[in-house]
């Protein structure tokens, strides 16, 4: 049987797809609003569960991944 992990945070890149925004947009969204990031080992990176929060706040559908 095959476990499958999912990721805590991924890149810009990635929360882009997520969140079906360019990679541009999402480092705009971390500079002037409260999406969540992390830093780690000076790359941002951005929480998964945290990408989820947000958008559900802010858009007010429940985004389900």
């Amino acid at each position: 049987m095959a476990i499958t992990v999912e990721p805590i945070a991924v890149s810009a890149k990635k929360a882009g797809q997520l969140l079906s925004v360019s990679e541009r947009t999402i480092r705009e969204w971390a500079a002037n609003t409260d999406l969540p990031t992390l830093k780690v080992k000076g790359r941002t990176l951005y929480p998964v569960e945290g990408l989820r929060r947000w958008a559900n706040e802010h858009t007010g559908n429940p985004v389900e991944w």
